[in-house]
């Protein structure tokens, strides 16, 4: 029974911990260091735990929080058209209004999936050579809505004979996130510059 009672120690631990207190470690009492790789394990596996539950937490938290404001827009969109259903200008551009946010949701949620693959070690890269300032040329025209053309300039000084290798998926879903919020936050009617700048191997935008 003496000889047990380290293991009944580490299984009293382990039975009380859940999801909330993946953060605690298994402890051992004294003169139980033949159990130690046991804790060590047992440790181990908790912290991968912890770190898979706060990624999974972190991807819903995402989730709320990018798709709040699209899904307000076909809402309000939908109540419009429902109240004024005459209104020709509406009928006339309901449809492509409810387009352009139905695709930049598809967008956010490629890109949440994404990141939450990346943080899971699950993704793949295909690296290929390409030329960085056509790269962020097309990132910014491809992610362009009507409004923003009006809005905020793209001032892009990058030195056209800069080439990089990289994945080019993840490289634009970066620059698209970068780009996206200096458009959310920049000033009306104001410029995005962009550059880079070349250290030996290194290149920084």
């Amino acid at each position: 029974r003496w000889g047990l009672k380290p293991i009944r120690d580490i299984s009293r631990q382990v039975r009380n911990l859940d999801e909330k207190l993946l953060n605690q470690q298994v402890s051992l009492s004294a003169g139980s260091s033949e159990l130690s790789p046991v804790a060590i394990q047992i440790n181990a596996l908790l912290s991968r735990l912890e770190k898979a539950f706060l990624r999974e937490k972190g991807f819903s938290n995402n989730v709320a929080h990018e798709l709040r404001t699209p899904i307000t827009e076909l809402r309000v969109m939908s109540e419009v058209a429902q109240r004024w259903p005459d209104n020709s200008n509406y009928k006339n551009t309901f449809a492509d209004d409810v387009l352009a946010v139905t695709n930049d949701m598809e967008i956010m949620v490629d890109n949440l999936l994404t990141l939450a693959r990346s943080e899971a070690r699950q993704l793949t890269m295909q690296i290929e050579k390409m030329c960085l300032a056509e790269a962020v040329n097309q990132v910014w025209n491809i992610n362009q809505t009507r409004e923003s053309r009006n809005i905020i300039t793209l001032m892009n000084a990058i030195n056209p004979f800069i080439f990089i290798e990289t994945d080019r998926k993840m490289f634009e879903l970066i620059v698209r996130n970068l780009l996206s919020n200096a458009f959310e936050y920049g000033r009306h009617g104001g410029v995005v510059s962009v550059s880079a700048k070349e250290e030996g191997s290194t290149m920084t935008l």
